[in-house]
């Protein structure tokens, strides 16, 4: 470089904001002169100003500033590379005069640590060019650089051009990220009671012969997964301004938690255990917040921070169920405000002051008549029985005046009552009432009863999955257990078995009270409990609970204490197992591994590690034997370094992603997408979209997916923010190195997630890999292939 172009002032400050404090006077005119120093970039920028008077008169000002010379250079740096690219590295010569301009221009490659000239690291041959201007034009200036294995984490780039007196320069960093990714392969593991299997982790053995550098094998087991469903135990203090709807979930939901530790005196000794740990260790932390070192981004860089702290605070929330004067004063105070609550006709508004609603005094009555069923004893009973004494009135009146109404309604419109006029209200009044047998109807009452418990037996069929166990209920309890029973045999049918994730329904979330699966599948547990008692179906449908637990927070307290009631319900001995998975690997215990302090008490969960040079061949055979009467789970992790291009996607999981790269081409028609394979060809500005695959077997809760790019590709929606695409909602983040997709809750099924991008540097480029997890349950991963590609060169 000669001695002419380091004497060149160099534009450095180049941030994207000129931010400053203005001090303004206006002269007797108004006229503002606005002084500040400007930023270095050569570019158009938004300029704003905002200003109001003492009386609060505002005026807002928008403007462009464009910041240029008559002579500059515009370099196109992409915000980073990676180890192993190869790129061509270009800058604009602009010449705005009325003269051709002809000069020199120099690239400089610095450590930007330590100010070393590392040029020659990065391209061959002179780094110099002659370039010539022509009058109120620009010309474009490359350099062919390759990135090597040791390049600095850090560069420092300077482009200078001088034409006589005539010069500009510009000086800015490029990070530099290495093409070696730690990647982690899980395998997760399921056992069902008193049973023995053997696993195989191919991947330890398969990434040892690609050429991957081991770093840790981990191995975790829960020998008692119940535990994690006891401790979704909910405890609500009731606000002081609660709805009726909340003030009877509280009474519900601390009255029976309540006496669920009372039945397992277990649960108070392990809670004690579970306290005096700290950190990491403690199970009373949210689940988000376990296990960092095998998650593939921290809680901090997600939105679910408050989610951990609002699980976290539920968990340490059960230790209020074990103080009874706790318990009791909550009670008196829920109860009292309840009955202030309570309309002069014996119906429940929402807020004081509303009107009485029906749906709102049946699910009170529902929570009340659970836990007379549930033999759960309250304080102040007398004031509670005048309250449901008072609510039954009301919601049999308005039974009896649906009937009334569908009788006139039949009169008016020629209405054949034989017919299917079941509705939701109907069955759902059906099944409270039937928490209160003893209570007296009138005779318009009984006549409206009969009329829809035949309606019940004659069009139960066709109803959603949760209204059918309702009405099995109704029918069992009103005297015709035949009914329910064939029923029942109908839903079972109708059911999906899976030796792992046990007897389901197919449900989704949908918009009404009775369209929630977990709340589905404790009512079928009650429903299959109470009319077929003893039937091993019932503990495959528990198995579904805490499979759904492992992947899953319950958001609603009332689902939760709804399901645990269901999992403990003819299961008294589910917490009393005590014995811990049994595991072998490559035909050694690895009991030895294992320090006794380090199993967590009522779950029995312990985690060993290896680091890599301590991994030897054989390592990836499992023989375990799961000695409890209740299901157990596990997983091993291998984390290993491996260059990005030869990374091969996992598919063997429960959750997959695949990634494939497309050339958006526009069409007479409209756009259209055009998969690119191995060959095709890319050109810079081509408008590409990324289309990501995501296949789940189960639905998971709190799911990351980050999608790795190029740095040769830029995202056209750079703004962060939620999106619904696909049939999911997710939050949509984009960095410098990679898309990052916040899914809070991943149905069951396959989706389809698209972005654009656009092709903005010609060379090779590694284009990294897509990774998903799930960051409530980290052993279900996955991750696509590496890629790389190519980009043409239109020069």
């Amino acid at each position: 470089c000669s001695s002419d172009l380091t004497e060149i002032q160099i534009r450095t400050n180049l941030n994207e904001t000129v931010f400053f404090f203005p001090h303004l006077r206006t002269d007797q005119e108004g006229n503002i002169i606005i002084r500040f120093k400007m930023n270095e970039a050569l570019t158009s920028w938004r300029f704003l100003a905002f200003a109001h008077t003492k009386d609060l008169a505002i005026s807002i000002s928008e403007n462009q500033v464009v910041t240029a010379k008559d002579f500059m250079v515009m370099p196109n740096i992409p915000r980073f590379v990676r180890t192993g690219d190869e790129l061509w590295l270009s800058t604009l010569v602009s010449n705005r005069s009325d003269v051709n301009i002809r000069g020199e221009i120099d690239l400089q490659i610095l450590n930007a640590l330590t100010e070393e000239n590392i040029t020659s690291m990065f391209l061959n041959g002179n780094t110099g060019n002659s370039f010539e201007t022509p009058v109120k034009s620009l010309i474009k200036k490359s350099w062919q650089l390759k990135i090597p294995e040791k390049a600095p984490d850090l560069l420092k780039y300077r482009i200078i051009a001088r034409s006589g007196n005539l010069g500009d320069g510009e000086e800015g960093l490029i990070p530099v990220l290495s093409n070696r990714q730690l990647v982690t392969e899980t395998l997760p593991m399921w056992f069902s009671a008193n049973s023995q299997k053997t696993y195989e982790f191919t991947a330890v053995d398969r990434s040892l012969k690609s050429g991957g550098d081991p770093h840790k094998l981990t191995l975790e087991f829960t020998s008692h997964p119940a535990w994690y469903v006891i401790q979704a135990i909910p405890y609500i203090q009731a606000d002081q301004d609660a709805n009726s709807i909340q003030l009877a979930n509280a009474l519900f939901i601390n009255s029976l938690g309540s006496e669920i530790v009372r039945q397992n005196p277990a649960i108070k000794r392990v809670f004690d255990k579970w306290s005096m740990l700290s950190g990491d260790q403690n199970p009373l932390q949210s689940q988000l917040v376990h296990n960092k070192e095998l998650k593939n981004i921290l809680l901090e860089e997600t939105p679910w921070v408050l989610d951990a702290q609002n699980e976290t605070a539920q968990k340490r929330n059960i230790a209020l169920l074990f103080s009874l004067n706790q318990v009791q004063q909550d009670q008196t105070q829920i109860i009292q405000k309840l009955k202030a609550l309570q309309e002069y006709d014996g119906g429940f508004s929402w807020y004081p002051g509303g009107r009485s609603n029906q749906f709102i005094t049946l699910y009170i009555l529902e929570s009340l008549g659970k836990l007379d069923k549930a033999r759960v004893k309250t304080v102040e009973s007398d004031v509670l029985d005048q309250l449901k004494n008072k609510a039954l009135e009301f919601v049999d009146n308005r039974f009896a005046q649906m009937y009334d109404d569908l009788l006139e309604s039949a009169k008016k419109h020629s209405l054949d009552l034989s017919k299917d006029h079941l509705s939701v209200w109907a069955v759902y009044y059906l099944y409270v009432r039937s928490y209160f047998p003893d209570r007296a109807q009138n005779d318009e009452v009984k006549k409206a009863a009969i009329y829809y418990l035949d309606q019940c037996q004659k069009y139960w069929l066709g109803k959603s999955i949760y209204v059918e166990g309702l009405i099995s209920l109704v029918l069992n309890r009103s005297g015709n257990p035949e009914k329910a029973k064939s029923i029942l045999l109908s839903l079972e049918e109708r059911s999906v078995f899976s030796e792992e994730l046990g007897r389901y329904w197919k449900t989704g979330y949908g918009y009404d009270w009775f369209e929630l699966p977990v709340e589905t599948q404790s009512l079928m547990v009650e429903a299959f409990n109470e009319i077929r008692k003893n039937d091993p179906v019932i503990d495959q449908m528990k198995i579904w609970l805490i499979k759904n637990k492992q992947t899953n927070i319950w958001h609603t307290p009332k689902s939760s204490i709804a399901a645990i009631h269901a999992l403990l319900q003819g299961s008294e001995k589910l917490l009393s197992e005590n014995q811990l998975v049994e595991v072998k690997m490559n035909g050694n215990s690895i009991t030895s591994k294992i320090n006794p302090e380090d199993i967590q008490a009522g779950t029995g969960y312990f985690k060993v590690s290896w680091d890599g040079n301590e991994v030897a061949p054989g390592m990836e055979k499992l023989d375990i034997n799961n000695p409890n009467k209740s299901i157990a789970w596990g997983a091993v992790y291998w984390q290993f370094f491996q260059t990005l291009d030869k990374i091969d996607d996992s598919t063997s999981g429960p959750l997959k992603i695949s990634r494939q790269l497309n050339r958006v081409v526009d069409t007479k028609t409209g756009e259209r997408l055009e998969k690119l394979s191995g060959e095709s060809s890319i050109h810079p500005g081509d408008k590409l979209m990324v289309s990501l695959r995501i296949e789940t077997d189960r639905p998971m809760d709190f799911v990351h997916l980050k999608d790795q790019r190029s740095s040769a590709l830029e995202p056209l929606d750079q703004t962060s923010g939620y999106e619904w695409n696909a049939g999911l909602s997710y939050y949509k983040s984009s960095q410098d190195a990679a898309t990052n997709f916040f899914i809070e809750h991943l149905p069951k099924g396959v989706y389809v997630i698209q972005y654009p991008l656009r092709a903005t540097h010609s060379g090779a480029f590694s284009n990294g890999i897509a990774l998903i997890q799930s960051f409530y349950a980290p052993e279900f991963s996955g991750h696509s292939e590496g890629t790389r590609i190519r980009i043409a060169n239109n020069e």
